[in-house]
């Protein structure tokens, strides 16, 4: 079964976009997601991810 979690609109494809697990002790990682968009606009992310099931959920720090 195949999952997608799509960042928001107002992100271009410009953006530089970085990912560092924060937690895989469980069978939920959480991985943080910082981009800085070509303007310098930061956006900030939790992901979360469900090993088992393959469940993302996205949550703006």
């Amino acid at each position: 079964m195949e999952h997608a979690t799509d960042l928001p609109e107002t992100i271009t494809t410009n953006a530089r976009i970085t990912f560092s697990v924060q937690d895989k002790s469980s069978s939920v990682w959480t991985v943080r997601v910082d981009v800085t968009d070509k303007d310098g606009t930061q956006f900030h992310y939790i992901l979360s991810v469900n090993t088992h099931t393959g469940e993302c959920q996205l949550a703006e720090l």
